[in-house]
């Protein structure tokens, strides 16, 4: 085992982490904004019209990116674009 598959499996295992307390606060207070990154929203979204099966509504989550991230972004090319 390499240094850097023990600092690999430290970050997975953060990243996990770090997801679990945004989900729950999420859950919890409804909306979660990470500062640089965007807004994480808890929302009630109505079955759509036309719909042949329609369901009761359900709660979505939507993410609304911060100015910086959107910035980054467009710098960047899409990953495996040549």
């Amino acid at each position: 085992m390499t240094t850097h598959d023990v600092s690999s499996r430290a970050g997975d295992e953060t990243v996990r982490r770090v997801f679990a307390v945004v989900a729950e606060a999420l859950l919890k207070r409804g909306t979660v904004e990470i500062e640089g990154f965007g807004t994480f929203e808890l929302v009630l979204r109505k079955p759509r019209a036309g719909e042949t099966a329609a369901g009761p509504a359900q709660s979505v989550v939507k993410f609304k990116p911060a100015s910086a991230l959107k910035r980054r972004a467009a710098e960047k090319p899409p990953a495996g674009a040549t």
